[in-house]
């Protein structure tokens, strides 16, 4: 896959990755508080209640943060036609247990949490996401955070068109320097990971969550099939 040279070149997460590499890949243009002048790397994501800035994409900058259309924050609500996308994806149920775990300790130190004010247990949250994707409103999932809204076309057309690069999280090391091949920049040893301390086991609960969100299971498996692709070379 040839290095991309045009404007549309934007990151975007669907998985949240162990650290940044393109924080060595692209020159930041946040420092200190304040733009810097010819900064590569843009950042999306919402201070404090304010939405995130719309930035004016061009050739080699990269626009990271957390594109969201249920939250009004989407790629194609900020940026329509940009087709130059990367993710990074990770086994569904995984993503939603580690979601579980963090806004329940973003809770607990005292951050809003707006969803979690009634302490609902894990089989109540679960159902009630499942309702809410049921109902094509649920904003903590992934098929939200992509560049099209849902069902607007195929998994598989979704990435041969819409995407520099499909990275699964399960393959770490192998997609980063699939990645780091599809821009054209150096190679980066994995980063640590960043993982939230978990003190209940729910794996138990993984086949229901299968059956409950088989289109997360579409996306993810169709991701996993470009991933490898793009790891074969």
């Amino acid at each position: 896959m040839p290095p991309p040279t045009d404007a549309d070149l934007r990151s975007h997460r669907a998985a949240d990755l162990p650290a940044h590499p393109e924080d060595r890949w692209f020159q930041p243009a946040r420092g200190a508080g304040d733009l810097v002048p010819g900064g590569s790397l843009l950042f999306h994501y919402r201070d404090r209640a304010e939405p995130p800035t719309r930035h004016e994409p061009r050739g080699g900058t990269c626009i990271h943060g957390h594109f969201n259309g249920a939250r009004g924050i989407g790629a194609w609500q900020y940026y329509p036609g940009v087709t130059q996308h990367i993710t990074f994806l990770r086994d569904p149920f995984d993503r939603f247990l580690s979601q579980w775990f963090y806004l329940n300790k973003r809770k607990r130190a005292g951050y809003p949490e707006p969803d979690l004010t009634d302490d609902p247990s894990f089989d109540t949250w679960l159902h009630r996401r499942a309702e809410a994707q049921a109902q094509g409103r649920n904003p903590y999932s992934f098929i939200w955070q992509m560049p099209l809204p849902p069902g607007t076309v195929d998994p598989d057309t979704l990435f041969a068109r819409h995407f520099v690069f499909v990275g699964i999280m399960e393959r770490y090391a192998a997609s980063l320097d699939a990645l780091a091949t599809a821009l054209g920049k150096p190679r980066l040893p994995p980063p640590h990971s960043n993982a939230t301390e978990r003190d209940s086991d729910f794996t138990s609960w993984r086949s229901a969550y299968e059956k409950l969100f088989p289109d997360e299971y579409e996306l993810y498996e169709k991701g996993r099939i470009h991933n490898a692709a793009a790891i074969a070379g």
